[in-house]
This record gives structure tokens, C-alpha cells and sequence, in this order.
């Protein structure tokens, strides 16, 4: 969710998630279907943010499987339950909580279902909110 379609921008709050989560010391992945990904992220000059980027190459079943999250999670050593997927499909959300990933749902795109939704895309979406609203959801289960 980093580009709009047509445009070779990052989305509004995108690049301050990406900042927050390096200054945290977090390990940073992407999952895209696109066999484009790796073009895109060096046109934006965000190539060097992803310690792992899984693109369509990846994986033989690609999303809505969950086969290119777990891939990623792989890549990046870490497990599902530990790791944050940030997407703005229903179908990839569906595919990740499969797997036992936490969700974040960006947009209005049937997404209503994940853990934490942003309904105005990542502009206001910070780790401190993310963290928090996964600590609420792990006291309820």
C-alpha cells in the first residue's frame, strides 16, 4: 500500500510508519503480489527500507493465499504471531489471519474484519496505535 495506481508517490503516512518502525529496531518486509514491487519501491526510493520483499515471483499460490506472507515472515525469521500485516484487500486480510498474523485493514475495501482498521489510510496510523490495539486484542483472547 505504498503506491497509488497511476502515481509514484508514497501514500500519505506511509513513509513516517516506515521511519517508526526502523527507529524501533523493527525488521521490515513486503508483500506484494506485483511482479513490478522491486520497481516501484526503487522509483520511490524505498528499496532500501525492506529487508525482505516478496513479489510475484515469490511464490507459486499467490494472494489471497497466504503462501507470500509466510514467505516474507520466513525471509524475515520471524513468526506469524509476531509479525503485523498491513494490507488493503479483504482477501489478503483473510489470508493472513489464516495464518495467524496480526491485521491491519487501510481503506473501506472490506477490510472491516482485521484486528485494527484505518479507514483513512496510514496518515494518522502510528506504532503506538498499533501496538496498543494489539495489546487489547491479546487480553481478550
Amino acid at each position: 500500500y505504498l503506491a497509488s495506481l497511476g502515481e509514484l508517490t508514497p501514500q500519505p503516512g506511509a513513509v513516517n510508519l516506515l521511519d517508526e518502525a526502523q527507529a524501533a529496531g523493527l525488521k521490515i518486509g513486503l508483500a506484494s503480489a506485483s511482479h513490478n514491487a522491486r520497481i516501484v519501491l526503487e522509483k520511490l526510493d524505498l528499496l532500501s527500507r525492506f529487508e525482505v520483499i516478496g513479489d510475484g515471483h515469490s511464490v507459486t499460490n499467490n494472494k489471497p493465499a497466504p503462501d507470500l506472507f509466510l514467505w516474507v515472515a520466513g525471509g524475515l525469521l520471524v513468526s506469524p504471531a509476531c509479525t503485523v500485516v498491513i494490507e488493503d484487500s479483504g482477501d489478503a486480510i483473510d489470508a493472513a489471519l489464516a495464518s495467524g498474523f496480526w491485521t491491519v485493514g487501510v481503506g473501506h475495501a472490506g477490510v472491516s474484519h482485521a484486528h485494527l482498521v484505518a479507514l483513512d489510510g496510514l496518515a494518522d496510523l502510528t506504532l503506538d496505535h498499533i501496538f496498543e490495539a494489539f495489546s487489547k486484542n491479546e487480553e481478550r483472547r
